[in-house]
């Protein structure tokens, strides 16, 4: 036994929606390729505004995911300042430095003639745990940011959604506090290398 589609209307269009979030200066779109259309059960060619007409499946039409898109240059304005203070830190077991950072960013940049404005707050702590190893940690605030795990859902993230549905894709929520954690090694005065879980991961510090 055969399967088969029965047409019993003509064919109309339906808008379909998808949604992401996608890298400032991006612009992502979906390929439409070439519809899939039916042959009639009799080997007849597919007429879309035939009713009541049994086909071999149904018309179906195809699109590529939005992976693939443009990176385009934008111009961006950034103020930023920051507070740092230091204190030795002595004790019995070691000795060092202890250094807290508070911080303040605003990048402002355009998009499709309009301005926008990012903005962060932050604190960042250094300790020395000896004399070669330090620890690095930063909590910050910033609702435009998006951690490595949010991708997956984790901790109030999102479920990107780039396949075709038949309602707008709402923006979903994202929690806007995010923490970074990490060491750094000192090899001497001016060469520093450590890892860390934010994006890059590894950090090289030089100074001359």
């Amino acid at each position: 036994m055969k399967s088969c589609w029965k047409q019993e209307g003509e064919r109309t269009e339906v808008t379909k929606y998808w949604g992401d979030y996608y890298k400032i200066g991006t612009n992502p779109e979906t390929e439409k390729n070439d519809a899939q259309e039916p042959a009639g059960v009799d080997g007849s060619d597919y007429d879309p505004s035939a009713t009541d007409v049994y086909y071999s499946h149904e018309p179906y039409q195809n699109y590529s995911q939005p992976y693939d898109y443009d990176d385009n240059k934008i111009t961006t304005l950034d103020f930023f300042t920051a507070y740092t203070f230091s204190k030795a830190r002595n004790n019995n077991r070691t000795s060092g430095r202890i250094s807290h950072t508070f911080g303040l960013g605003a990048t402002f940049y355009s998009d499709v003639d309009d301005t926008k404005l990012l903005s962060r707050a932050y604190y960042g702590l250094d300790l020395d745990i000896n004399k070669k190893m330090k620890m690095i940690g930063e909590i910050f605030y910033d609702p435009s940011f998006l951690d490595p795990w949010d991708t997956d859902g984790i901790f109030g993230g999102f479920y990107p959604n780039n396949e075709l549905q038949d309602t707008p894709v709402e923006k979903e929520e994202i929690f806007p506090i995010h923490l970074d954690f990490g060491f750094m090694y000192v090899f001497n005065e001016s060469f520093r290398c450590g890892i860390h879980f934010q994006a890059p991961v590894v950090a090289f510090y030089w100074k001359f």
